[in-house]
């Protein structure tokens, strides 16, 4: 929505053109630069409560709004974050899921790219400690 003197606006469809704005099961929605082009994206997770696989998307800003990408099809996929986690300078995701478990989305020149799924240990980036990930909702540091 644009709010101005003249009123609301309904822009979905400028922001979102065609079928970008078709998704299901959304349950968050984080914003970064997933792809380093100093614009702004967003990743949604596939949010479902049952064994019924729906969509992860990421969308990319342009100058015309946003593209709707592809990333995952999952499910049981509750609660995101948004971190470089390897210190590359992109914006990566971690994603806490129950049946499939957490999943790690990593940015990069073309967008996120899936990484790995719960009890991987990460090494880190340059500064950065790795992290083992211990269970849907916990995150520990390794010294």
């Amino acid at each position: 929505m644009d709010v101005d003197s003249s009123g609301i606006t309904n822009i979905t469809y400028q922001l979102l053109p065609g079928e970008s704005s078709f998704v299901e099961g959304v349950g968050d929605l984080v914003w970064g630069d997933f792809n380093g082009d100093d614009r702004l994206d967003f990743f949604t997770t596939a949010y479902t409560d049952f064994d019924f696989a729906v969509n992860a998307y990421s969308f990319m800003g342009s100058s015309s709004g946003f593209e709707r990408k592809l990333t995952d099809n999952d499910v049981w996929q509750h609660g995101a974050s948004v971190y470089d986690i390897n210190a590359d300078g992109y914006d990566d995701v971690y994603v806490a899921g129950y049946s499939s478990g957490a999943s790690v989305y990593l940015g990069s020149a073309t967008g996120l790219v899936k990484y790995t799924t719960l009890g991987d240990w990460w090494e880190g980036g340059e500064g950065r400690p790795p992290l083992l990930v211990i269970s849907l909702i916990m995150v520990k540091y390794r010294s």
